[in-house]
């Protein structure tokens, strides 16, 4: 069976290794969610000042939701707790992790590229939260992210092309930043979109006439104030 260390007939040295093993791994969440612990500046009701402990196991803090295998974090969900702080690079190590979502928070600074090392995420969202810099292209490699949720931040810069490659991603939020530059037409390239938002940033360039016919399952496409052109006709509704 999967993820299960079999002690029969098995010599001791080896039966160390195996639970060696699931404690190494273990180790390492509890290890990159207490870097995460340290870059909170901000706890005013001492959410994670008081549960995030080493006297308990991290399957047990608030937030944190574990799963195959072997106790693994597979969510973090920090969203509405009034915490300010940096998102560490060791937020990376969380192999196991799918669910992510810090939202409504005053979290600041730039986002670590090693968030592309998270291949089973599916849904990440960092909305209303004080974010800058660029929003890093290498989030373009994340195999199985569905939804993708960053608005109102203060993102600069362009809006990385490497976003459309990802052949899973049915929701992409980046409305309310401070995005600039063109907006290529590969972005609706991306068949499985249901929703796009991209309002109330500083793009530009034209919306294609056939959008619908390379999008066939979109339900909601939002680029209100920005300086686009071309005409939605109102057939395509």
């Amino acid at each position: 069976m999967k993820g299960t260390c079999f002690l029969e007939f098995i010599p001791v040295f080896s039966l160390l290794a195996c639970v060696g093993m699931v404690l190494t791994n273990n180790s390492t969440d509890q290890t990159s969610l207490l870097a995460l612990k340290d870059k909170i500046v901000n706890d005013s009701h001492n959410v994670l000042a008081n549960n995030w402990s080493t006297t308990a196991s991290v399957c047990s803090w608030i937030g944190v939701t574990c799963g195959a295998p072997r106790d693994r974090v597979s969510g973090l969900n920090l969203s509405h707790m009034s915490l300010s702080g940096y998102i560490p690079s060791e937020i990376g190590n969380l192999s196991f992790l799918a669910f992510l979502s810090i939202r409504n928070n005053t979290f600041h600074g730039s986002l670590p590229n090693e968030l592309a090392h998270l291949l089973h995420l599916e849904y990440l969202d960092f909305g209303f939260n004080s974010f800058t810099g660029d929003i890093p292209p290498s989030l373009g490699s994340l195999p199985k992210l569905k939804s993708l949720l960053l608005e109102a931040n203060f993102f600069l810069g362009n809006l990385p092309l490497s976003l459309w490659n990802i052949s899973s991603l049915q929701t992409i939020n980046i409305s309310y930043n401070q995005l600039q530059g063109f907006m290529p037409s590969s972005i609706f390239s991306r068949s499985s979109l249901y929703t796009i938002d991209l309002s109330f940033n500083n793009l530009w360039g034209e919306i294609p006439t056939d959008i619908f016919n390379h999008l066939p399952e979109l339900r909601g496409i939002y680029f209100s104030r920005n300086r686009l052109s071309g005409m939605l006709l109102p057939f395509l509704f």
